[in-house]
């Protein structure tokens, strides 16, 4: 990745302005910072939210951005095109998340402090309940608040139902009669408190476990405003509950079909936006072009050599290596769309783990025989580098590597010390200090101790890839101290490309044989 910013190889990787995620945007597109260390959520593009619900797209993936337009301007859409759009895009993102993501589920809608949507939020439901208590305060009592309320209760109810619980139903809908409901509060015979104990009593029958305490505090409550709130915040979480219980008997039958679905909603994406005039692949034939073109000019990432030439296999999997070293200066595929955000998390963690090793391989190397074999020296290192490294957003790259130099250096002498030998001299702490610092003084790639673990990182994977290798694997020379993480992104990498190539495999074949014609 060419860049002039000594910082900029972690402080921020390119915003990606994705033709794939655009095409709907209504309202200006959120960032999709590529930051080299950060993975927090709050770099995240927004998730979509539908019903007061938070729908966490890979911890985040987002179908809010540039998905959808293309570089060169296309034709006027209708309306209906944009719908169709995107609830096609929803849908398709809703159900990939679902399928790569274990860890996927609904969460419940907080709104940013201090944002419009939160005070617009706020203010509504401040006056509703306001409301509601002028009501109960009336002489005689109106309840035209409180019917209301009861009604969106029992609705919530039966969502919470599932197809057996027949006679549940039966008696919701028997104690909750909307009509002689409406029958008592106009002859002033209605009582609140048994039709919210009701509720509270049904609610409790059909919640979790964790959620019992919740709902047994209701129970006190006497005023009737706090009482009726606290029941629909309980039963806003209880649909939380179940969704994300249907989520989850749900996931092995979505793995079995979301292949085939994404495919299916893939190709009526390219067919909207064929009539918009949008070219919905064209990011993505430029992505493999570069990797053609790497390949055929003996430039590939990490210079690995292809056994069998320019097959479409090795275009695809040099591809797929340039997540590794991505260029601001290119539009991420849109094949890739969904998990682009994911893809970010993984070249996030190995930076930074090639750069513990690279720095941790230079003091060994450095030091040599005296700190030989000292395990604790090395984990102690990494621990040190790993938190120092998290210091970008408050530094400049070059600063807050001397800062690690500086701390490598206390450390190794710690240990020689403590082994009862003699502390690094002033050439050698200066000499290991600016080796490190090296490592900010331009791009990493060309750092040689950083180049070579990269390379060899890069080789492992097209093995794997290619299928070089069988039975257990294990990571290359120099990478030990870091084996267990950066086999697990290995993992993580590796998922995401074969999920990736059986839905969008046919597209990518196409695209490469037009190249030879």
């Amino acid at each position: 990745m060419e860049n002039n910013d000594k910082s900029s190889e972690f402080k921020k990787r390119a915003e990606s302005p994705n033709p794939f995620l655009s095409f709907l945007s209504s309202s200006p597109s959120q960032n999709s910072p590529r930051s080299d260390l950060s993975t927090s959520d709050s770099q995240s593009p927004r998730s979509p939210r539908q019903n007061g619900i938070k729908i966490p797209l890979a911890s985040g993936a987002s179908v809010s951005q540039s998905m959808l337009t293309a570089a060169s301007p296309p034709r006027f859409a209708t309306i209906e095109q944009f719908m169709n759009a995107s609830n096609t895009v929803q849908n398709m993102a809703l159900a990939h998340e679902i399928s790569v993501n274990q860890n996927f589920k609904f969460e419940k809608l907080e709104y940013e402090t201090n944002s419009l949507e939160k005070q617009i939020h706020d203010t509504v439901h401040k006056a509703f309940w306001n409301s509601l208590r002028e009501d109960f305060e009336k002489e005689p009592v109106e309840y035209k608040h409180a019917f209301t309320i009861l009604g969106e209760a029992k609705q919530a109810l039966m969502g919470l139902l599932l197809p057996n619980h027949v006679k549940f139903r039966e008696q919701i809908d028997t104690v909750l009669d909307m009509a002689l409901i409406k029958q008592q509060m106009d002859n002033q015979t209605f009582n609140y408190r048994d039709y919210a104990l009701f509720i509270i009593e049904t609610m409790s029958k059909l919640c979790a476990p964790a959620r019992d305490a919740k709902i047994e505090s209701l129970k006190s409550l006497i005023e009737p405003v706090e009482l009726f709130k606290g029941i629909m915040e309980t039963l806003e979480l209880l649909k939380l509950d179940m969704a994300n219980y249907t989520i989850q008997q749900m996931r092995p039958y979505i793995q079995q079909q979301v292949v085939a679905y994404e495919q299916k909603k893939f190709k009526e994406l390219l067919e909207t936006q064929k009539e918009a005039g949008i070219d919905g692949l064209e990011s993505t034939r430029q992505w493999l072009t570069r990797a053609r073109q790497r390949i055929d000019e003996n430039k590939t990432i990490g210079s690995y050599k292809f056994p069998s030439g320019t097959t479409p296999s090795a275009i695809t999997n040099e591809a797929f290596m340039e997540m590794f070293v991505w260029s601001m200066a290119n539009t991420f595929p849109e094949t890739l769309a969904m998990d682009e955000i994911r893809f970010n998390e993984i070249y996030v963690k190995c930076r930074k783990f090639l750069v513990v090793c690279a720095i941790v391989n230079t003091v060994f190397t450095l030091v040599g025989e005296s700190i030989r074999g000292l395990e604790e020296l090395k984990q102690k290192l990494k621990q040190n580098i790993l938190i120092l490294l998290e210091d970008y957003l408050s530094t400049t790259f070059e600063e807050m590597m001397k800062n690690i130099g500086e701390q490598v250096i206390k450390l190794t002498n710690d240990a020689l010390v403590k082994h009862g030998k003699s502390q690094l001299n002033d050439e050698s702490s200066n000499c290991l200090k600016n080796l490190i610092v090296d490592l900010s003084t331009k791009n990493l790639h060309e750092n040689s101790v950083y180049k070579l673990l990269f390379a060899r990182y890069v080789e492992f994977l097209q093995k794997i890839l290619t299928k070089q290798t069988q039975g257990p694997v294990k990571l290359p020379q120099g990478m030990s101290l870091v084996e267990k993480d950066l086999l697990e992104i290995t993992g993580q990498f590796l998922r995401l490309v074969t999920f990736n190539k059986n839905v969008f495999g046919n597209y990518y074949g196409e695209i490469i044989q037009s190249m030879d014609n």
